[in-house]
């Protein structure tokens, strides 16, 4: 298991990240807050059975 983090989707979603694991979990948002206001956002994803090849 992987643990896949971006300030953005793209790479998360990119063919060639996608072609490395045999399965992902769908890309999930992760808000910044700083005193209860959202000042940013992350996104993630879990990739399953990674491939080096």
């Amino acid at each position: 298991m992987m643990i896949l983090v971006g300030n953005d989707t793209g790479l998360l979603g990119h063919q060639r990240t996608i072609s490395k694991f045999d399965s992902l979990t769908a890309i999930s948002e992760l808000p910044v807050k700083l005193n209860s206001i959202i000042i940013g956002k992350y996104y993630y994803r879990i990739g399953y059975g990674y491939r080096v090849h």
